[in-house]
């Protein structure tokens, strides 16, 4: 909560913190706690309010948190007194802590807005919410390990609710928790420490208007703030003046070798003497460097509480006799404390052995480090089944659930982390994380956009929010300014929405689909319209020319403008020199571009915003004066890749060839994408190999970063963290202009682009299919056939022999001219197929509506090209993928999808145009289908397409990035 008090106060607002007298004898450290901080804090306000008589007496665990709930409601007196003496009108808002929610009730009797502070996470806060509807009569005690499902957390073994929950529904504190917990509900809005990428599945579940409709319970707006943790360097403790001793010791050591240790910041011991020694024979054995915080074990007589036992612990005497001696240069045992932020931003950290808290989960994921999980008490259980089951970012240390880790555990879980295969693959998802959570809270970030909207919401409710807010001078003339910003921007944007938006679409229909969504978001947004475009009949493709002509029709309010014929036109062809000769043509066509926007009323242009592969018109943009943006219809991590190729081709000693680069063996060190990943196999070697294509290649990637006053990517933050984090890093990519994601630009179900209106015979087919039995297979929306004749039987027979259920779209093999050509089926499919399949299967000719398909609850699995557009269609319909990739830079999306997202499974045999044996589709659709790897899919892209949701949503990363970029194009000023 004081960092939420740091946030509160850089936004100029004065803040009082009231608190309850620390000074109690059940928890002397948290008057120590309160004490520094408030030294730390001299522009905040403290005020202790007065003690009550004769205090409840707190025990034990349970009569801990009855005691506590206990004392806050007593306290209500004294709050509502001072909140009462304060000046009228001067107290705009206050924030409570979850636990201190019975105060709710002294601020609805004084009319003051309020809001609950939740400090843990979205995940737990989904699951005590839904605990009232879930078991009203015995105990979930008595359920042991069996697995408890709640709407947006992954499943959980009942016996990982807090110990409280666990109580007879009857018990008094079972009872006192639920009502403490529902309370909260009573407040204007609730504000979570997390942020929305982080836990997408629980954000979606809590901000679903359908949440709690059951129960009778009412949800108020949730805003995600986090990840509210001190930076590194921050002073704590009046010891920490000085460096600690553990800091010169890590600075000695090698990068990421060390495992640090620590359960909790602050708190009572956290371990017997014969689980200190199990830890320490564990570290002695695994031969890692580690840092470890000891504090002493709660003695027999000692009951575990909110605060700390300051006894020094006589390491010599918990600790296996000569273990000091022996691991003394590769291992520091400190006593009771160390600066725990610092350790994990520290270069030797190389892993996080933690009890789960939240603040410590946050602290290790904002220092990008692994996380071995050992939970000891509270929510922490449910907090390991967050960080090993949906975030992946941490391992189980599996012992904590017998009350013991033996040594060998702690051995093996130490090695697995620190010298394992999975080590990289830990860090890579904790790195991601990491980016992440940075960008959230940076300007157009989804926790900044939100707590943006906190303050408006809340000044909607009475004026100015605050922790408790005074009305001072200062406070007033901040009010002011801001009422005056918002003032001139509503005046900015109403003129604004008398200009146009002037788009150039690339000649491909996966590039002009995402941008004709991204032109139906200016128009909802105000502004008008102009597509302005080659002549798509140039490029040779008779299907492309089709689906501009229904785009244009389907889309009235939308200028679209066919720039004039160039005499002589490159022939265009999909080979070695395509990208000359399509460089060439778009060139060709920038006098053309010119004239049409000189003829455009003067200062009516507010934009240009053009296909990346468009870039050689950027030049006529700025010999215009107009703001110009490289739209980048494919995804962050393939744009990444493809901005860095150059620098590859250019550097001095690289091989002339992709194939030279190593090919499938060696992979390319590359910023943005996962280590290990990418080979030079897996780049489109088709358009690259030619060394002129290379050089077209390369001006073309430059342009579009260092002549664009931006860049809009079809992504969205929480799918693509680590490029996107990448993309935005000046150290990997200093020439690049802000990056704005606003993806998913996925055409609503229904919004086809083909002639015919009226419902598929397929769909008909869907409705009498059971639930997530169908296997959907579809090669591209539009376009020539993609498989041989051979290929399509090997397919058919892979299809047979799986036993599932399947929609498959069959175009003629490509030797045919026409990629409209009626396929026959008889001929292609092997003889009786269609018949031995009847019921079970349906082929379809040339076309399906796609997205109804994959939005349709019978569809089960996606065989998918991995082209952009359909992968962010299987994303957003929550369909666990099986990728074959064709060509182009789907190569590279199969490994976004497989290797870092993990939402597809590999269609092997697709590589060098070999074949897809019968087998490896039988077994990948089976695999999908039918075994626990497919549920696990499954559950991974139901996050995902929660997230994509949340990202378009009103104050999600999407929405905040397009509203970004809609800014950044007003400050430039009209054309």
């Amino acid at each position: 909560m004081m960092q939420l008090v740091d946030v509160l106060q850089e936004e100029g607002y004065a803040v009082v913190v009231a608190l309850i007298d620390a000074t109690m004898e059940w928890d002397v450290a948290l008057a120590a706690a309160v004490g520094r901080v408030a030294s730390s804090k001299p522009s905040a306000t403290f005020h202790v309010l007065p003690r009550i008589q004769d205090p409840p007496a707190i025990t034990n665990d349970v009569n801990l948190i009855l005691g506590y709930l206990e004392l806050l409601r007593r306290y209500n007196k004294h709050l509502g007194e001072f909140l009462s003496s304060l000046p009228p009108r001067s107290i705009h808002a206050v924030v409570v802590d979850s636990l201190s929610s019975v105060a709710l009730d002294v601020t609805k009797e004084l009319g003051v807005p309020a809001y609950s502070f939740f400090t843990s996470n979205a995940s737990a806060l989904a699951v005590f919410l839904q605990l009232p509807s879930v078991r009203k009569e015995q105990s979930f005690k008595e359920l042991g390990d069996a697995t408890l499902h709640f709407h947006g957390v992954p499943p959980m073994p009942a016996s990982h609710l807090m110990d409280q929950m666990l109580e007879d529904p009857e018990s008094e504190i079972y009872k006192a928790m639920t009502e403490s917990h529902c309370k909260n509900l009573e407040a204007d809005g609730i504000l979570v420490n997390t942020f929305a990428s982080l836990e997408a599945r629980a954000v979606y579940t809590l901000t679903d208007p359908q949440f709690l409709c059951e129960s009778e319970l009412t949800m108020p707006p949730v805003y995600f703030v986090g990840p509210l943790v001190q930076g590194p360097g921050a002073v704590t403790d009046d010891e920490t003046q000085e460096k600690h001793e553990c800091l010169p010791w890590l600075d000695e050591q090698p990068e990421h070798s060390v495992v640090f240790l620590c359960f909790g910041g602050v708190g009572s011991g956290n371990h017997s003497e014969v689980q200190l020694k199990e830890i320490a024979v564990g570290l002695e054995r695994s031969g890692h460097r580690f840092l470890w915080v000891v504090r002493a074990p709660l003695g027999e007589n000692l009951e575990r509480k909110f605060g700390v036992s300051h006894a020094d612990p006589d390491l010599h005497m918990l600790l296996p006799q000569g273990f000091l001696e022996r691991t003394k240069g590769r291992g520091l045992v400190v006593k009771l404390w160390a600066p725990q932020v610092d350790v994990l931003h520290h270069k030797a950290t190389g892993t996080f052995v933690t009890h789960c808290g939240w603040n410590s989960v946050l602290e290790g994921i904002m220092a990008g480090v692994p996380m071995l999980c050992w939970p000891l008490y509270a929510e922490q259980r449910m907090n390991k089944v967050f960080m090993v089951e949906e975030a992946g970012i941490g391992v189980e240390v599996i012992g904590w659930q017998q009350g013991l880790v033996e040594a060998e555990e702690v051995e093996a879980k130490v090695k697995l982390v620190l010298g394992s295969e999975e080590r990289e693959e830990l860090r890579a998802r904790v790195t991601a994380h990491k980016q992440a959570a940075s960008m959230a809270w940076k300007n157009g970030g989804s926790s900044r956009t939100v707590f943006g909207k906190f303050l408006s919401d809340a000044a909607e409710t009475r004026f100015v929010p605050a922790l408790l807010f005074f009305d001072t001078a200062e406070a007033r003339r901040m009010g002011r300014r801001r009422v005056l910003r918002c003032l001139r921007a509503t005046a900015a944007t109403t003129a604004m929405k008398k200009s146009t938006m002037v788009l150039y679409p690339g000649l491909a229909v996966s590039h002009l689909v995402p941008m004709m969504q991204l032109a139906d978001a200016l128009l909802d947004e105000g502004y008008a319209v102009t597509v302005t475009h080659v002549d798509p009949i140039l490029k040779g493709d008779i299907a492309l020319a089709a689906v501009f002509d229904r785009v244009a029709s389907s889309r009235p309010s939308v200028t679209f403008h066919k720039l004039p014929l160039i005499q002589d036109p490159p022939a265009i062809a999909h080979d070695a020199r395509f990208l000359v000769t399509y460089s060439n043509l778009i060139s060709r066509h920038s006098k053309h571009l010119h004239e049409y926007l000189r003829s455009m009323p003067p200062r009516s242009v507010r934009a240009l915003l053009v296909d990346f592969m468009c870039a050689g018109v950027f030049d006529v943009a700025q010999e215009l004066g107009i703001p110009a943006y490289s739209f980048v219809p494919m995804n962050a991590s393939g744009f990444a890749l493809f901005c860095q190729l150059p620098s590859i081709f250019t550097a001095e000693g690289q091989p002339p060839s992709l194939e030279q680069l190593g090919g499938d063996s060696l992979p390319l060190d590359l910023h943005g994408v996962r280590p290990g990943t990418i080979t030079a196999s897996h780049i489109d070697a088709e358009g690259l190999e030619d060394p002129e294509n290379r050089l077209a290649f390369a001006g073309m990637m430059a342009t579009a970063q260092q002549k664009a006053n931006g860049v809009v990517v079809n992504t969205f933050l929480s799918l693509e963290a680590r490029a996107v984090g990448a993309l935005r890093d000046p150290r990997c990519f200093p020439t690049m202009p802000p990056v704005y994601c606003v993806g998913p630009l996925v055409a609503e179900a229904g919004q086809a682009y083909q002639a015919d209106e009226t419902k598929h015979e397929c769909l008909s087919w869907l409705d009498k299919q059971p639930e997530r039995s169908v296997v959907y297979l579809c090669f591209g929306s539009v376009g020539a056939g993609s498989h041989s004749e051979e290929q399509l039987r090997e397919i058919a027979i892979g299809l047979e022999e799986s036993g599932h259920r399947f929609l498959w779209v069959v175009r003629a093999p490509p030797h045919h001219n026409d990629p409209r050509a009626d396929p026959d089926l008889h001929v292609i499919l092997p003889e009786g197929f269609l018949g031995r399949t009847s019921g079970r299967g349906l082929v379809v000719k040339l076309w399906a509506p796609q997205l109804e398909v994959l939005r349709h609850r019978a569809t089960g699995a996606f065989v998918t090209h991995c082209g952009w557009n359909s992968v962010l269609e299987g994303v957003t319909a929550g369909v666990p993928m099986i990728c074959w990739p064709l060509y182009a830079e789907q190569k590279m999306n199969m490994v976004l999808l497989v290797k870092e997202a993990r939402i597809g499974v590999e269609m092997l045999g697709w590589q060098q145009g070999r074949l897809v044996k019968a087998e490896e589709v039988e077994a990948k659709v089976r695999l999908v289908m039918e075994s626990e790897e497919g549920e696990l899919l499954r559950e991974r892209v139901t996050a995902l397409k929660e997230a994509a949701t949340m990202a378009m949503k009103d104050c999600g990363s999407s929405r905040a990035a397009f509203g970004q970029f809609l800014s950044d194009v007003g400050n430039r000023g009209l054309g």
